[in-house]
Parts: C-alpha cells; sequence; structure tokens
C-alpha cells in the first residue's frame, strides 16, 4: 500500500510541476529489506517531500528516516 501511495504522490506532482526539471532524471527506489523500509532517491525528489515527512540525520549525512505517525520505519 505504501507503494501505490508514494507512486500516486509522484504522479500528481509531476504534473503540476510542468517542464520545470526536464532535464533531470528522477530515481527513486522502495524496497523492504528484513522488516526495515528504505527509500533512496536523488536530491530533487527528496524536496518534493513535505518538510515534516522526512528527517535527516544531525551530522548532515545523506540519509534520511522515515516516520509515519510516531514510529520510525527505517532508513
Amino acid at each position: 500500500t505504501v507503494n501505490v501511495v508514494l507512486f500516486c504522490f509522484f504522479r500528481v506532482k509531476d504534473s503540476v510541476v510542468g517542464n520545470e526539471d526536464s532535464g533531470h532524471i528522477r530515481f527513486f527506489s522502495f524496497s523492504l529489506i528484513e522488516g526495515y523500509i528504505s527509500l533512496v532517491m536523488d536530491v530533487q525528489t527528496q524536496q518534493r517531500f513535505p518538510n515534516n515527512l522526512l528527517f535527516t540525520s544531525a551530522s548532515g549525512e545523506l540519509w534520511k528516516m522515515v516516520r509515519i505517525g510516531g514510529q520510525p520505519l527505517g532508513f
């Protein structure tokens, strides 16, 4: 279900954005590995998520922790 919701989220946004970044190839990967959800994406795709959805480490590393409700789901 989460995979479908994320795909729909990006498709709706794509139609609104238009050709704003037509030279950019977006990358987004969703996987479930040993009970952990893994999201891998390029910076432009990451910026399309609402600010309070993805959390960055305090050290500024290039990973995000995803939370739905109050529970962390993975990296």
